[in-house]
């Protein structure tokens, strides 16, 4: 039996569904060295899921907003070739009170040396030196995910069905990440 060649695409497409911002607290309490990398724990402060509405999603499913619940968490895995991988678990409520608990798994870039710049050491104060972004100019780091979502609510048990994409960015001043914006949008 030969492995048929194709000359086409399979169909795809990504319709939009929702946004979501959040603060985050990066605890320096990481697991440590691990083979690979180091663990580091990143939880969610607060945050907000809202629809962007324009030419590009005129009309996005479901009117979803609400707010990310705080203590949400991502047990990222920030590997010695400069790429993150989150294992994050988080919830949001929705404006009209469902609650939606999403999970995902992706990477983001750290960019060349990103991994070493975010482990510098710290001076006899506890400050970072030198370290990835600053104040002034925050590093952005891109972040790709793949979440799916779990409700028991009646209004949104269509986001059980989907497998998600998200596309994003992680800000990072002195080393720890701080911002999370997203878009998710499901494949179909």
């Amino acid at each position: 039996m030969s492995v048929q060649i194709r000359d086409y695409f399979l169909e795809r497409d990504l319709r939009y569904v929702f946004s979501y911002s959040l603060e985050l607290e990066m605890k320096r309490e990481e697991i440590g060295l691990v083979p690979g990398g180091v663990r580091v724990n990143i939880f969610a402060n607060k945050g907000e899921v809202y629809q962007v509405l324009n030419e590009r999603a005129p009309l996005a499913e479901g009117n979803i907003r609400g707010t990310v619940l705080k203590g949400g968490g991502d047990w990222a895995l920030l590997r010695e070739d400069d790429i993150g991988i989150p294992d994050a678990v988080m919830a949001f409520k929705t404006s009209d009170g469902a609650h939606i608990e999403t999970r995902y798994s992706g990477v983001f870039p750290l960019g060349p040396g990103g991994y070493r710049e975010l482990l510098r050491e710290r001076d006899s104060r506890g400050e970072p030196i030198d370290l990835l972004g600053t104040k002034e100019k925050p590093f952005l780091a891109p972040l790709y995910i793949t979440p799916r979502f779990q409700t028991s609510h009646p209004r949104y048990k269509w986001l059980t069905k989907l497998q998600c994409v998200g596309f994003g960015q992680i800000k990072i001043v002195s080393g720890l990440a701080t911002e999370i914006t997203v878009d998710v949008y499901a494949m179909g």
